[in-house]
């Protein structure tokens, strides 16, 4: 039990009605009559009896909403005692992938707390991680990205924790190369093409389990046997910009970056393997303004991302 659980049924109990408690608490109301459920499991009481008129606590429910109201009062008295005097800050935080276009997303959008106080947390991370970090409230938002064939998967994952989901893009990975690369004509390439060329390869530091080639290799295929490994991934571009015999594999990158670092973006013929990005935040999670924005703001570089 947390919290939430407790305010949860507290609400309920003074409005008397699922409907109203969710409206209040801007939540669903199907994930509010589950972690009352969970809670009356929990303890082996029914807190509330159920009926045409709305949730009635029952003799055990009253006395446990009486201590609900105790210890959620006591929290507040606590929290208003060493926050006094401190000024507002405006939180946000999100999980992504490494994706060039969510990172220059995230760029413009810390514009919008130039003259405010605030506290912004950007973690790139691996999907299984942001899902965890979501569901458990140490972050508020992510952006994770799989395989489009997993879609099932991962919808059952997100039914299980009671995740609210938003797909913002399906993509094939494509190739980068520098405008003077001699591939920077062609409209597609097939794997043969990339043959005589290096690729750069960023290495995940966290993944310690898999060697870089055999890292890259479960999610793009093989096209050279020359490889650049990168332990920081903002070197990619610069060594793309400066040596015409180099390639990599990337998510959409805008227009603003290609023309930025002198690349361009070639569809490979031979890779057909979709992958989506999704938005996730929790059921009873209300989006607030900083959180739109920011989303708004992804979804506006992703149109200016070539397709």
């Amino acid at each position: 039990m947390n919290l939430v659980q407790l305010k949860y049924i507290v609400e309920t109990a003074r409005t008397g009605s699922i409907k109203q408690a969710s409206e209040v608490l801007c939540v669903s109301q199907p994930a509010l009559s589950r972690s009352i459920r969970i809670t009356e499991n929990e303890y082996g009481i029914v807190i509330f009896d159920r009926n045409s008129k709305g949730m009635a606590p029952t003799p055990d429910g009253a006395e446990f909403i009486a201590y609900a109201e105790k210890i959620l009062s006591e929290v507040s008295t606590l929290e208003t005692r060493y926050k006094h005097g401190m000024e507002h800050i405006n939180r946000f935080s999100v999980c992504v992938p490494r994706s060039k276009y969510i990172s220059e997303a995230f760029s413009l959008f810390t514009r919008s707390f130039n003259s405010e106080n605030a506290e912004m947390k950007y973690k790139e991370t691996n999907t299984v991680s942001a899902v965890d970090n979501v569901a458990s409230s140490r972050y508020d938002l992510a952006i994770i990205r799989y395989a489009a064939s997993y879609d099932d998967h991962y919808n059952t994952i997100f039914a299980d924790k009671e995740l609210n989901y938003e797909y913002l893009n399906e993509f094939r990975y494509s190739i980068a190369v520098s405008k003077t690369s001699p591939l920077a004509a062609k409209e597609s390439v097939e794997l043969e093409d990339l043959t005589h060329f290096i690729e750069i390869v960023y290495v995940d530091p966290s993944v310690r389990d898999t060697s870089p080639a055999e890292e890259r290799a479960v999610i793009l295929p093989e096209a050279s046997k020359s490889r650049i490994y990168v332990y920081e991934r903002t070197s990619m571009f610069d060594i793309l910009s400066e040596n015409n015999m180099t390639f990599m594999w990337v998510a959409p990158v805008s227009e603003n970056i290609l023309e930025r670092y002198g690349a361009v973006i070639i569809k490979c013929t031979d890779n057909d393997r979709s992958f989506r990005d999704v938005l996730i935040y929790r059921s009873d999670y209300c989006l607030g303004v900083y959180d739109k924005m920011f989303i708004d703001t992804v979804k506006s570089v992703l149109r200016s991302c070539p397709a």
